[in-house]
């Protein structure tokens, strides 16, 4: 699955959800800091930025940048692949984050649902 499919499931998922949804696609018309996360999703009570990668790839240091400076300001950012579309997996669970109101229980940096959660884990904050 190409990385512009998987941010395509993703939306479509999002929005049969009613949660608003923007991606991105192409780098070099967008302005601003290198490194945005791919895809930004907004739902009633949350939002989550979410870097789509292949499954052992790692962030590019503009990427790393962004990821720690939305998670140091509270801010849910997440790196998804492919194999966190099954069913009950990474999406459907931030998917879920993103559209009810906040859980009782949250990290320092808010909760983490994807493969970020280990990524974090081993970096300084």
């Amino acid at each position: 699955m190409t990385h512009d499919e998987v941010v395509t499931q993703i939306q479509l998922r999002a929005r049969a959800q009613n949660i608003l949804t923007h991606y991105c696609g192409r780098a070099e018309r967008c302005c601003g800091d290198r490194g945005q996360p791919d895809l930004i999703l907004v739902g009633a009570w949350n939002v989550a930025w979410v870097e789509v990668k292949s499954r052992y790839a790692d962030l590019a240091p503009d990427q790393t940048t962004w990821f720690h400076t939305l998670r140091g300001s509270g801010q849910v950012c997440e790196i998804l692949n492919e194999h966190d579309l099954e069913p009950g997996g990474a999406v459907d669970a931030l998917l879920a984050f993103v559209s009810r109101e906040p859980p009782a229980y949250r990290t320092e940096a808010g909760p983490c649902y994807g493969r970020s959660c280990d990524h974090v884990s081993h970096q300084a904050r």
